[in-house]
């Protein structure tokens, strides 16, 4: 009887348990149904609606979130700021909201963004409606003075979002090289935008802090004798680099007209541009360097070998080379130190072609110096098969060729170094995400171009040019300083031929001379009145070095006399002679005797002013 009771239990139970198996299977349907439906209304009949939603999120919510995290600072070489990122606030409107407000009111507040107020008009808030806005941009990084007077009006429908904002302390100091960033804080120029990955707040891992090779002090400095110079002369622009001689670092490039990067906009882009890498010029007689370097690398041509300069007049085919003054018999030293164009054009012709073009691409020219810069210009050394007599006459001082004032201060940066060729470096060191300070190793030096006798000979002969030659505006007491001064003429853009008003000032030199440190390179574009570059670009040298001597506390040293040439010129009487005279006894045979003719080329040979 007990079993058949369990039985009976069993079986009335049952209908109850197989009718909530039905209810929750129809439950669980019911909901799997309901969830497919409003998939179907979220994916595809309302899909546009929520669209614009997401949109609008991705324009709040990333704003606030990035003025949490900053785009990473750029300090100078002692860790002094340079540009930095600061927390601004940027008004948007709501229109739906802000549609109902009174008129005057959006007006007001219009007035205090200084937007035109039909941007807000209620014609205009109604089409954004109809178009589906919802959120809009009023005006970003806006003043805090702004957002209180903002706050004052209460206008329901404008608010505002956080935002980061660059600044720089600076100002105009270093503007070219920091370059800037645009409205979405990535880099349009300069450092800003060569190291945009580095420094960009987008960076999941935290964006990194750079340390550049600048020194801010020397860069005030070099700015400011920069200025001083091309007011003075009402110049049309200008350009000073100053690099470590041993390390390739720069400490100072300076650009003149100047630009203040926190307001980018207001100037044009010629004021905003780094002519130190991206205008390529005609240098004239600094160019005279190089080709000293290949002569005395080559051993055909030694410092006091003597060269006949055909008394200020020298042909080569129809064209004529000129000296500013008429000279008869110089040394090689003395071609240098008085800027002969006809002696530099000799000793050129007498070494060849070949030997030139060469010298002067392992010297860098014609390539990139390799700068982690944007915009740096190639320059242009004519391909060697288009080279005639006239065209290696004229590169001899400095013309038919066009260099960057960057690839000038390498390349004399090489010879000053015992002849190795090294990258120039503007970056010294990163901070990364956690803090820590990552040192950069300086670029290990990539050719030797030179020997160390062919170094130190080409010093002895630069010094020369300070102590009594054409920079001796350069000459700094207590201090050997090796350079060399160019005046370059310009080629009239309206003739097609070199000017006899245009021309570029330009003088390259280093200290001290027997164990170089510094080298500073200014050049003067276009100057007004006074042209010759030892009076227009040795001074400025001058004046920048000694702030640095001051401040790096560079020690003086003895000045050694320069040695006299061992070989006796011949008298003024016998200079004009037909070029068969001998010298004194034991003299070196001297170069380029007489006169030349040649063919002319494509390039203008006539009329270049020496230094």
């Amino acid at each position: 009887m007990a079993a058949q009771r369990k039985r009976d239990r069993g079986t009335s139970k049952s209908p109850n348990i197989k009718m909530r198996i039905v209810f929750l299977q129809a439950a669980f349907g019911l909901a799997i149904l309901l969830m497919a439906v409003r998939l179907y209304q979220i994916q595809i009949t309302q899909h546009d609606f929520y669209a614009q939603k997401v949109l609008r999120r991705r324009k709040l919510e990333p704003a606030a979130a990035k003025g949490c995290r900053r785009r990473g600072s750029i300090y100078d070489c002692r860790g002094r700021e340079l540009a930095v990122s600061i927390r601004v606030n940027s008004a948007f409107a709501e229109p739906a909201r802000l549609y109902g407000e009174e008129p005057g009111k959006v007006r007001q507040a219009c007035m205090v963004l200084q937007v035109d107020p039909e941007f807000l008009s209620p014609i205009a808030l109604k089409q954004k409606l109809d178009a589906g806005q919802d959120f809009i941009w009023i005006r970003r990084k806006i003043l805090p003075k702004m957002v209180e007077q903002l706050q004052e009006l209460n206008i329901s429908g404008i608010g505002f979002r956080e935002e980061t904002q660059r600044y720089y302390p600076a100002r105009e100091l270093c503007a070219q090289v920091l370059g800037f960033i645009g409205l979405d804080n990535h880099g349009l120029e300069g450092v800003e935008l060569y190291y945009d990955q580095l420094l960009s707040e987008e960076k999941k891992s935290g964006s990194c802090s750079l340390i550049l090779t600048i020194d801010k002090v020397i860069q005030y400095q070099t700015e400011k004798e920069l200025l001083a110079a091309c007011t003075a002369t009402q110049a049309r622009a200008g350009t000073a680099i100053v690099m470590e001689v041993k390390t390739g670092k720069i400490l100072a490039m300076a650009n003149w007209p100047q630009f203040n990067p926190n307001s980018f906009s207001k100037y044009p882009a010629s004021f905003r541009r780094n002519r130190c890498l991206t205008d390529a010029f005609e240098p004239g007689s600094i160019f005279k360097i190089f080709l000293a370097a290949c002569a005395l690398e080559s051993g055909k041509i030694a410092p006091n070998d003597l060269i006949y300069c055909e008394n200020g007049l020298f042909h080569i085919g129809r064209r004529t080379i000129r000296d500013s003054h008429r000279h008869g018999w110089l040394t090689f030293s003395e071609v240098i130190k008085m800027s002969s164009n006809i002696g530099s054009a000799k000793v050129g012709l007498s070494l060849g072609k070949e030997r030139l073009y060469n010298t002067l691409k392992e010297l860098g020219f014609g390539s990139r110096t390799g700068i982690r810069l944007p915009g740096e210009a190639k320059g242009i050394i004519p391909p060697i098969e288009k080279w005639t007599e006239l065209t290696t006459a004229n590169i001899s001082f400095g013309q038919g060729v066009l260099v960057t004032p960057l690839q000038i201060i390498t390349a004399v940066c090489c010879l000053a170094n015992d002849g190795w060729w090294r990258e120039p470096k503007i970056l010294d060191g990163l901070i990364n995400e956690r803090g820590e300070v990552v040192e950069l190793p300086n670029p290990a030096p990539i050719r030797e171009v030179a020997s160390l006798a062919t170094c130190r000979a080409l010093t002895r002969m630069l010094e020369g040019v300070v102590i009594d030659g054409t920079g001796q505006a350069a000459d700094i007491a207590g201090y050997r300083v090796a350079g060399k001064t160019g005046t370059a003429q310009k080629v009239d853009p309206l003739t097609r031929r070199y000017s006899q008003e245009l021309f570029c000032s330009s003088f390259i030199g280093f200290f001290p001379a027997q164990a170089a440190q510094i080298a500073i390179l200014v050049t003067i574009d276009e100057p007004k009145g006074e042209h010759l570059a030892g009076v227009v670009a040795a001074p400025v040298f001058r004046k920048i070095a000694q702030n640095i001597i001051s401040y790096l506390n560079i020690p003086p040293v003895q000045k050694q006399p320069q040695p006299q040439d061992s070989i006796l010129r011949l008298a003024e009487g016998k200079e004009g002679a037909a070029g068969g005279e001998t010298v004194a006894d034991g003299a070196r045979e001297a170069v380029g005797k007489g006169g030349s003719s040649a063919s002319s080329s494509g390039i203008a040979a006539g009329g270049k002013k020496g230094d």
